[in-house]
């Protein structure tokens, strides 16, 4: 398939240090405006994935995630240096698959908890609560697809979210539910192993919240063991929204590791 250039909106000296932030399913590149206004010297570009938020209508077929790598692979050649991948959720998946595709050009990696589904079934692991959100994908309806919407956002962010949402974030839901409803499909039954990860050698910082559903905690677990150079950082009372309802927090979770892009 090809794909259209991915918008990516920029902040910052083009010389600094870069960090590429992906945005979770949904959301959109703003998501990240407190990380960036704490990172005045650093260059950072946040992309707008495709079939999200901010987006062009997406007209393609079924959205994939590696369609959303196989748009990024040029913005990360394109910089004169090594970028730090921050990643939420999807946006920590892609950017795991990123690193894969181009590990010279990734300084290191900070994730919130990216939905690596793959990880939970050898040995399984938490099974039960990712079938939870496995049979929302019953629900998909393309002419009616608000009981799936209102499913998928009830699993990650808590059960009748999706009522209390303002008029208006649902509605551009509604408006982007066919390609974020076949991209979460294959983010959800992915198989990818703990061996695919295991080759990713920079250092990497791997977030999680202890209110999150049981299958996001047990991913970053198992992901902090598949990567050679990990450390897990636990945000006590954090959602699996951590990074949009904290993010000072989830921030000074991953300092560590953008001190060191530069």
């Amino acid at each position: 398939m090809s794909l259209p250039p991915i918008q990516v909106v920029t902040r910052g000296a083009t010389d600094a240090p870069p960090v590429l932030a992906l945005h979770s399913s949904g959301s959109e590149g703003r998501q990240w405006a407190a990380l960036v206004d704490a990172l005045p010297d650093h260059y950072v570009l946040l992309p707008e994935l495709h079939g999200h938020a901010a987006a062009p209508a997406w007209r393609g077929p079924a959205l994939h995630f590696d369609d959303q790598v196989e748009s990024l692979v040029p913005v990360l050649d394109a910089l004169d240096r090594p970028a730090v991948l921050v990643g939420h959720s999807l946006g920590g998946l892609v950017a795991l698959r990123l690193a894969a595709r181009r590990p010279t050009r990734v300084a290191a990696l900070a994730l919130y908890e990216p939905v690596v589904f793959g990880l939970l079934h050898d040995p399984p692991a938490e099974l039960a609560d990712a079938r939870r959100l496995m049979t929302t994908f019953d629900l998909w309806d393309p002419d009616a697809p608000e009981p799936f919407l209102e499913a998928f956002v009830g699993y990650w962010s808590g059960e009748g979210i999706w009522s209390i949402l303002p008029e208006a974030r649902r509605a551009v839901l509604r408006r982007i539910a066919r390609p974020m409803h076949d991209e979460a499909k294959a983010v959800t039954f992915d198989r990818t192993p703990a061996s695919f990860y295991a080759g990713l050698t920079m250092p990497a910082i791997v977030v999680h919240g202890t209110t999150s559903p049981a299958a996001a905690s047990a991913m970053a677990r198992r992901l902090v063991a598949a990567l050679p150079r990990a450390t897990r950082r636990c945000l006590e009372g954090a959602s699996h929204m951590g990074p949009i309802a904290e993010p000072e927090r989830f921030r000074e979770a991953i300092a560590e590791v953008l001190g060191n892009s530069r």
